[in-house]
């Protein structure tokens, strides 16, 4: 990961010097309110939840390996801030690139596979293939650190409540993921049926299979998870319980501003805006009923 980093960011020198950066740069860094509406804040939202593994039980079962002395409230903080860094230097890598080469910005994840490659085809045929490759296989790698933390969750399920070998869970649970998973592979025009699985109400076009479960997982169960999560947290748990295992680690959490904070954030601010957001997704995605 830190070769990675490193790598990133020499590409992002050398991107800021392409013919038509400026402008990548500047669509990137500053916003249009215009093209602001509910499937934009959707969008966002899914990928913070996605990015920072929230919602979806991957920080309960890490949180329940560390140790008592750790301090949970200042690592959710290093941990949110790089995050944010990483994504940021992500974007002033990609959107120069885009411009420079006069790509779409509609192109989504699959613009890392567009853009790249022909920055690593302009280093010329060696040190293109050396860069690019090892740009690649580092990217896999950090591919590979989130399909290891996301199989973490199921497999300490399998693991703590049916008392099966971690060995044998990890094989288990990894072959049901990749049946499941083989709908989505097949979905990009290769399966008919799964490339036009589903057309939503109020739509004229169908969804591919992938795109579904991308709506659905990403755009709303992440965000009914969080929700949920901070409404047993709250009112099922309850404060007290929960200052009492940050003060593991912070003893200087009771009566603080932070605590004031993390009161008011679980028990009101996130389960009211979560739940809201939750709802006009799955009716303005699924239903074609745009609220607002």
């Amino acid at each position: 990961m830190p070769s990675l980093l490193v790598l990133i960011l020499l590409l992002v020198v050398y991107a800021l010097t392409l013919d038509g950066a400026m402008a990548g740069v500047e669509f990137y860094l500053v916003p249009d309110f215009s093209k602001l509406n509910p499937n934009v804040v959707y969008s966002a939202l899914g990928q913070a939840f996605f990015s920072l593994s929230l919602g979806m039980g991957t920080h309960i079962t890490y949180g329940s390996y560390l140790s008592k002395n750790e301090n949970i409230v200042s690592s959710a903080a290093l941990i949110t801030l790089t995050d944010v860094f990483i994504a940021f230097i992500a974007g002033l890598l990609m959107f120069p690139l885009v411009f420079s080469q006069g790509l779409s910005t509609d192109g989504g994840i699959g613009l890392i596979f567009v853009a790249l490659p022909g920055v690593f085809e302009s280093f010329g045929p060696i040190l293109g293939i050396v860069i690019g490759g090892f740009f690649f296989l580092l990217l896999s790698f950090a591919a590979l650190t989130s399909t290891v933390s996301l199989l973490e969750v199921p497999v300490s399920y399998v693991v703590d409540e049916h008392s099966v070998p971690r060995n044998r869970a990890v094989w288990v649970t990894a072959v049901i993921i990749f049946v499941i998973g083989i709908p989505s592979m097949v979905g990009n025009g290769y399966s008919a049926f799964f490339s036009e699985f589903i057309t939503y109400l109020g739509s004229d076009s169908p969804t591919d299979f992938m795109t579904f479960i991308g709506h659905l997982a990403n755009d709303s169960f992440l965000p009914l998870g969080g929700f949920l999560i901070c409404f047993f947290t709250a009112y099922v748990w309850k404060k007290e319980n929960l200052y009492a295992e940050l003060e593991d680690g912070f003893p200087g959490l009771r009566g603080s501003f932070i605590a004031k904070y993390i009161n008011w954030a679980v028990s009101i601010i996130c389960p009211l805006i979560l739940g809201i957001l939750f709802l006009l997704t799955v009716t303005d995605r699924f239903f074609g009923l745009s609220i607002l």
